[in-house]
């Protein structure tokens, strides 16, 4: 049996496709089809990784006297890698309606609709993910959902966006246990315009426990009159941000 018999057969048990195997080994698929057609032989280093990559022996791979499959036993896992992939015929805009492209290693996946470790889509799932819609450990996206979170608007533990939601939040309306922007609500919040919360900084400033303010502070429990606040707010701030000004007024309290 030759080596590129027994590149084909090991491929084959490990269910992977030339594609997926050439991905592994950093070439193209073509050079897998020429070992396993004998037409080249893999260099020394690409033995050795076939070796590990396909769980056998470079003895097994490079003794023609050697027929039987001899899994590599050592401190290195030779658990079966676990690579699945799916790609439609349907393409919206020139790229897969759905790219689905996950396993044990960073795949990457394009699609309207992509899943992947790296992930780039109209709707987008990954460990690193960038779409319209998108949800990952570091997310970027129009609506974008992640521990670290960048987005139009954004929900994550570390939150950037114009509408902002998270723990540590930064907007220009911005709602977090730490809170900055225009417009801010959270535990501190810090804020250009209005700030409400616990403990406030900003040019108006609504706070439950302390607040500091350019030109109105008020505390909870002030008698203020809510009509005199929300003219004050309308005159101080460009109305350029009429919306951000009436979603703050609801956030006020008096």
């Amino acid at each position: 049996m030759t080596t590129g018999n027994k590149i084909n057969l090991a491929r084959k048990k490990q269910n992977l496709t030339q594609e997926q195997l050439a991905e592994l080994m950093g070439v193209t698929r073509q050079s897998v089809s020429r070992w396993e057609s004998d037409i080249a032989y893999p260099e020394m280093e690409k033995i050795v990784l076939l070796a590990k990559t396909l769980d056998v022996s470079c003895d097994y791979l490079l003794r023609d006297d050697i027929l039987n499959e001899q899994p590599v036993i050592n401190n290195i896992s030779t658990s079966k890698r676990f690579h699945y992939e799916y790609k439609s015929n349907k393409q919206v805009l020139g790229i897969p309606l759905v790219h689905i492209n996950v396993g044990s290693g960073f795949y990457k996946a394009k699609g309207f609709i992509s899943v992947g470790m790296i992930s780039s889509g109209f709707i987008s799932v990954g460990l690193l993910s960038w779409g319209l819609l998108s949800f990952g450990l570091l997310s970027l996206g129009l609506i974008s959902l992640a521990v670290w979170s960048l987005g139009i608007l954004s929900l994550g533990a570390i939150s950037v966006g114009i509408i902002s939601i998270g723990a540590i939040s930064i907007g220009v309306f911005s709602i977090g246990a730490f809170s900055l922007g225009l417009f801010s609500v959270g535990g501190l919040s810090i804020a250009k315009y209005v700030a409400v919360g616990d403990e406030t900084i900003g040019m108006i400033s609504f706070g439950h426990t302390s607040a500091k303010g350019q030109i109105f502070e008020g505390l909870k429990g002030d008698s203020i009159n809510k009509e005199s606040i929300n003219s004050l707010i309308d005159n101080n701030i460009p109305s350029f941000w009429y919306i951000f000004k009436e979603w703050i007024k609801a956030f006020i309290r008096v």
